[in-house]
C-alpha cells in the first residue's frame, strides 16, 4: 500500500510538472504570436495611410476627369482591403493579450499544482521516516539511557537523544542536498519547479 501511495504521488509530481512544461510552451507560442501581429500593425499602419491617399487622390483625378472609374474603384477597393487588414490586426492584438493573461494565469496554476505535489512528497516523506524512527528510536534511546544510567551516573534524557542522534539542523544547501537525493530516488531529476 505504501510502495503505491508512494508511486502516486511520484506520479502526481511528474504530471503537474509536465502540465507546468506545457503551460510555459503555450504561453511562449501566444507571445510569439503577439509579438509577430504587434510588430506588423505600423507597417499596416503605413499602407493604410498610403491606400487613403492613393484613394483621394484618384477621387480627385476622377472628378477632373484624370482618373477613370475603375481607377478608382480599384483605388476604393485596395484602401478598403487594406483599412480591413489594419482593423483585423488590431482585433487580433486584443485578443492576443487576452489569450497571454490566460496562458499566464494557466502557469501559475500549473506552478501551484506542481508546488502543492511536491508538498504532498514532502509530506510523504516526513511521515515515512517518523514511522522508520518510531519503530526503532524509541528502543534504540531507551537501551542508551538505561545503559548510560546503569554505566553509573545519571544522565538527562534530552542529553541522550543529543548524544545519540548528533545532529543539527540542515542548513538550507544541505536542505537542497537531501532534496537532490529525493529528486534521484524518485526519478524526479531535471524537473523545474518554478
Amino acid at each position: 500500500m505504501e510502495m503505491e501511495n508512494r508511486e502516486q504521488i511520484v506520479q502526481a509530481v511528474k504530471e503537474a510538472a509536465a502540465a507546468l512544461e506545457s503551460a510555459k510552451e503555450s504561453l511562449a507560442a501566444v507571445r510569439c504570436k503577439q509579438e509577430s501581429v504587434t510588430s506588423s500593425i505600423p507597417g499596416l499602419k503605413e499602407a493604410l495611410v498610403q491606400a487613403k491617399q492613393a484613394k483621394e487622390k484618384a477621387l480627385e483625378g476622377f472628378v477632373r476627369d484624370k482618373v477613370s472609374l475603375e481607377a478608382l474603384e480599384k483605388a476604393k477597393k485596395a484602401f478598403n482591403k487594406t483599412a480591413q487588414e489594419e482593423a483585423d490586426a488590431m482585433e487580433m492584438v486584443e485578443y492576443l493579450e487576452d489569450a497571454v493573461k490566460e496562458a499566464e494565469g494557466d502557469v501559475n496554476k500549473a506552478r501551484v499544482s506542481l508546488e502543492a505535489a511536491r508538498k504532498k512528497l514532502h509530506g510523504f516523506e516526513l511521515e515515512r521516516i517518523k514511522t522508520e524512527l518510531s519503530e526503532i528510536g524509541p528502543k534504540v534511546v531507551r537501551a542508551y539511557a538505561a545503559l548510560t544510567r546503569h554505566k553509573g551516573g545519571g544522565y538527562i534524557f534530552s542529553g541522550c537523544l543529543s548524544d545519540i542522534l548528533s545532529i543539527r539542523e540542515p542548513q538550507i544547501e544541505e536542505q537542497r542536498e537531501l532534496w537532490t537525493e529525493i529528486e534521484s530516488e524518485y526519478g524526479l531529476s531535471g524537473i523545474e519547479w518554478k
